[in-house]
């Protein structure tokens, strides 16, 4: 699949007067707007070149409860050239059949992103006239990134239904080899079918069952990756079919409710796997309308039902510890993510650290919730691992890179608002033990309350670390302080942990970096405006430029290596200003973030 990292991006159509013709990558961003704001595009049939074609809705500026289904044509209205490659609709609107059968005309794509819940199989079957076609995602959903005061729907339902004469349809495209379906309605017949004439390496689907990744299984084995998370449709049964996928790397079953000891027992059988995903929720990040700072859990872990997932791994039970045994048999294993967990402990870690030495990622996020309570959702539910135990196992990972230990969020009282969190239980001591660990490379602390500056700062020993998120991060003596002996850090995520000038001015003076992600409630000023200018090897920025001057601010473009830009200002013509800086730098990604 297709990264679109650079090109041309428009918010109205008075901005494509300044795309030209021989464009060959182009994203319509509808800033918050219905699909129906298309109509006012018309088409693109004057882009003969254009080859990349993304329609969006910016998600920090829309809520769960103000999607609406649109019936306006979308791409009747765009017509899309013949000699597109490339096409995602990642807003929160269904195509249909209208829409299929203009894109069948395009027979060079070979990348398609979209919701299809309204196509029929007839149409499907239209995209077989597609020769290069290799990546079809027909169940896009927007993950919307949203402001801490947002009230989720959990139990809306997921929106696309393939049916099985639609599955039956997908099987006749022979260059397929990765697809995104979910499987609600759905026959034995039309699911044999898809699996036996694709040459599929990985399924992606939220609603499969038992049955239907039996037979997927029986009839793919040549599956290499499985997306399986947030499936309650699936139990242990289903997952005795894994066996016989020789060829299985990934799997993803994070917030599958009905999967239990048996089910784990299973997993660790598929000794090919490279990474595996058993957290308890699949989770967005979000900070003030921002990117990362706490998870918002799917259901069904939006209430203390998270901990009956962790009884039935029952890893804190005698059967548990033999369960955890299972990972002994996972050799090639990699990465593991397992956020959520409770009674993750001294113990639990020491075992699991013995059981696969060879890991290089790990995801411990919110993993400590109290022992004594396991139902609650208290906010002091802190359970801090147990000593020297939890940590001398932690640092006998000698391979491992990657670190996360946030904290989650596992509830919300939907009449109060009042949230509930998990907490990762980081304090000195903990980052004292991690700064021995000579292989990190990547450390992630969301949200951590109990850490001081010296501590924080004594990670910068580490030969190879390049990555820290602090987001979110009460730090004990200021993120200033604990910044300055980080000379060699590439990329930094900071959301909501800077708290004044000091602590941007501190940043700025970190050269090496190449990603800057600083948004949140503190501004720069037009002078530190003039000192990020000065850092040559920025490649993604994200700050607040409420407080700069609109010249300022456009200076931004003169940062050679900058690919991506996100920008939270005042503006009284966002339009006029995103011409302006495009003019200058139709190469850089401009997102926009409007503010009062």
């Amino acid at each position: 699949m297709e990264v679109f990292d650079c090109g041309y991006t428009v918010a109205t159509p008075g901005e494509l007067k300044d795309v030209p013709a021989n464009a060959r990558i182009l994203t319509i961003d509808l800033n918050g707007r219905s699909a129906g704001a298309l109509l006012e595009f018309r088409d693109l049939v004057k882009y003969a070149d254009l080859t990349h074609l993304r329609i969006q809705t910016t998600p920090v500026l829309r809520r769960p409860d103000q999607f609406e289904e649109d019936p306006h044509e979308v791409l009747d209205i765009l017509r899309p050239p013949p000699g597109l490659h490339v096409l995602w609709i990642t807003t929160d609107v269904a195509v249909s059949d209208r829409n299929m059968a203009l894109l069948a005309k395009c027979t060079g794509l070979h990348s398609i992103i979209l919701d299809a819940q309204l196509v029929s199989p007839a149409v499907v079957r239209a995209l077989r006239g597609v020769p290069a076609l290799t990546h079809l995602d027909v169940g896009v959903r927007e993950r919307v990134r949203v402001s801490e005061t947002t009230t989720y729907d959990f139990d809306r339902p997921p929106r696309l239904e393939v049916y099985g004469e639609v599955l039956e349809a997908l099987s006749g495209i022979p260059s397929l080899r990765s697809a995104g379906v979910q499987l609600v309605h759905w026959s034995p017949a039309s699911t044999v079918l898809f699996a036996k004439q694709t040459a599929i390496v990985a399924l992606e689907s939220a609603t499969i069952d038992d049955a239907a990744l039996q037979l997927v299984a029986s009839n793919n084995t040549s599956l290499k990756a499985l997306h399986l998370s947030n499936n309650h449709a699936m139990s242990d049964v289903g997952l005795q079919a894994l066996h016989r996928l020789p060829k299985l790397q990934e799997l993803h079953v994070a917030g599958c409710s009905n999967v239990g000891l048996h089910g784990f027992q299973d997993i660790c059988n598929v000794k090919t796997l490279q990474l595996l995903d058993i957290s308890c929720s699949e989770t967005d990040y979000t900070y003030e309308g921002q990117e990362l700072l706490t998870h918002y859990p799917r259901a069904p872990f939006a209430s203390p039902r998270g901990a009956e997932y962790d009884n039935r791994f029952a890893w804190n039970s005698k059967k548990g510890e033999q369960n955890l045994k299972g990972f002994e048999r996972l050799k090639e294993l990699r990465v593991l993510r397992m956020a959520g967990h409770c009674y993750v402990d001294g113990k639990f870690l020491a075992e699991l650290t013995s059981c696969v030495p060879q890991l290089e990622e790990l995801d411990l996020s919110g993993v400590a919730r109290n022992p004594h309570r396991p139902d609650s959702l208290a906010d002091n539910a802190l359970f801090i691992w147990q000593g020297e135990d939890a940590i001398q196992a932690l640092t006998r990972l000698s391979s491992l890179r990657v670190l996360r230990l946030d904290r989650l969020l596992i509830g919300r009282d939907l009449d109060s608002g009042r949230q509930f969190y998990a907490h990762a239980p980081v304090n000195d001591v903990v980052l004292q033990a991690l700064a021995t660990m000579k292989t990190l490379e990547s450390v992630s602390l969301v949200g951590a309350t109990d850490i001081s500056a010296a501590a924080l700062g004594g990670l910068s020993k580490l030969p190879k670390i390049g990555d820290l998120n602090v987001s979110g991060c009460q730090i004990a003596g200021g993120l200033a302080a604990a910044l300055r002996p980080f000379t060699e850090l590439t990329k930094l995520t900071a959301l909501g942990a800077i708290v004044d000038t000091v602590d941007v001015e501190a940043i700025l003076k970190m050269s090496k970096l190449t990603h800057l992600d600083a948004a949140g409630p503190v501004s720069l000023t037009d002078s530190l405006l003039k000192k990020l200018v000065a850092m040559p090897g920025l490649e993604s920025v994200a700050i607040n430029c409420k407080d700069c001057t609109r010249d300022e601010v456009l200076n931004l473009a003169s940062l050679r290596a900058l690919k991506h830009l996100t920008l939270s200002l005042k503006l009284e013509d966002p339009s006029a200003f995103r011409r302006e800086f495009e003019k200058r730098r139709p190469d850089i990604r401009l997102c926009l973030v409007p503010l009062a």
